[in-house]
């Protein structure tokens, strides 16, 4: 599926739909965001997750000389799905970030809102935004995530 990742709640809806399903879901930047807030039982890989959204978009469209169409309702909207990370465990949760991200970087975000009750689910790795595009830094990923994982539940 296609996601039009600036219209949240769409969006949402749809990775929703399409994560029921699965064994593992795989997101990064913004779709990140969004993965952070899926309530499901499949094991969660968010590499270098945009999990502030309605902090970094509008400097990130500006560099790309893009316009932000709509964005009181995307805040808006991000913000309501947000709130969906209090109603939820995230055991299930790893979180990989690339210590020379140019975008952003949210580890402590994670850190702070997504600890999983069974140890640190998040890891650093060498690398910049674009993990999945690199073969080294998604092998590095990978691996992280395998190790995070086989501490979970």
């Amino acid at each position: 599926s296609t996601y039009d990742l600036l219209q949240p709640q769409e969006a949402f809806t749809k990775i929703e739909k399409d994560a029921e399903e699965a064994d593992l879901v795989i997101a990064s930047s913004l779709g990140g965001f969004y993965a952070s807030c899926l309530n499901v039982k499949s094991k969660v890989l968010l590499l270098n997750p945009c999990l502030l959204p309605q902090k970094v978009i509008k400097d990130i469209l500006a560099s790309m000389n893009l316009s932000f169409e709509n964005e009181e309702l995307c805040v808006r909207e991000w913000n309501e799905l947000q709130k969906l990370w209090n109603e939820k465990s995230f055991d299930n949760y790893a979180g990989i970030f690339a210590d020379n991200d140019e975008l952003f970087h949210f580890k402590n975000v994670f850190d702070e809102n997504m600890k999983s009750a069974y140890g640190e689910n998040s890891a650093m790795i060498s690398g910049t935004h674009q993990i999945a595009k690199d073969d080294k830094q998604l092998k590095d990923a990978l691996e992280a995530a395998e190790k995070i994982f086989s501490k979970l539940k």
